[in-house]
């Protein structure tokens, strides 16, 4: 017979406090990495909490609809000044130079233009203050907007890939009993063919391993063009 243990109330409370604080840094930058490495937590930690909390998972879309601004701001940066890249040759730096190419911005972009139009996702980033206030107290969304919610499987708030878009990610208890060579090759029989490589997202100091990670997690909790998530605009290399 399985014994449940109660989890100290104490715990639950700072559990809360701790998604809370993800949440309000992932409003700031939209970047998952960032918002975990702020909280001291791996990206892998915050997509369990997003598979296991439908609330936490309605303020995850709802902060990356607050951070729309910000990737404003970044695009038309990048649009006007470029992207400085260091140029390295037999492992010494020799030059810089100035990229300008905002394509995977744009497709970012369109993806929050379609969550802004969810309309109890418009209405939690409206008053995300208030929204996040209630998750640090209670663990849960303001009753009008969770139960907007209630009754969703985690595959519904996950999200579903539709076939022939990157494919279908796999069921989390598929997933728990794979190695991780066979989940990356499932995820690169997913990956559509006209996206970019691995290679060609990778910058210095978050090269091809740091990228395949994180599309990796990013696969397998079905988020929406896995394959487009790259190094973050605004990410401190020396910090992480």
């Amino acid at each position: 017979m399985t014994h449940l243990v109660p989890v100290p109330l104490d715990q639950t409370r700072d559990n809360s406090q701790k998604k809370a604080r993800f949440l309000e840094r992932l409003s700031l930058t939209g970047n998952v990495r960032s918002a975990c490495r702020a909280i001291a937590i791996t990206p892998m930690t915050a997509y369990r909490w997003r598979r296991q909390c439908p609330h936490f998972a309605s303020g995850w879309e709802a902060a990356l609809v607050v951070a729309r601004a910000h990737a404003e701001e970044v695009l038309a940066d990048r649009a006007l000044n470029g992207v400085e890249e260091t140029v390295f040759y037999h492992g010494e730096e020799v030059a810089t130079r100035t990229r300008y190419d905002a394509r995977l911005l744009l497709a970012h972009l369109a993806r929050l233009d379609a969550k802004a139009e969810d309309r109890n996702l418009a209405e939690a980033a409206a008053d995300f203050d208030s929204v996040l206030a209630h998750f640090e107290a209670h663990g849960t969304l303001p009753p009008e907007l969770g139960e907007a919610r209630a009754g969703s499987s985690d595959e519904d708030i996950a999200g579903e890939i539709d076939a022939g878009e990157g494919g279908d990610a796999p069921p989390q208890e598929d997933v728990e009993n794979l190695s991780c060579e066979e989940r990356c090759a499932r995820m690169e029989r997913a990956r559509p063919a006209d996206s970019p490589t691995l290679e060609e997202l990778a910058v210095e100091d978050y090269g091809v391993d740091d990228l395949r990670s994180d599309q990796l997690l990013a696969f397998e909790a079905g988020e929406d063009e896995w394959w487009l998530i790259g190094p973050p605009a605004d990410w401190d290399y020396e910090a992480w």
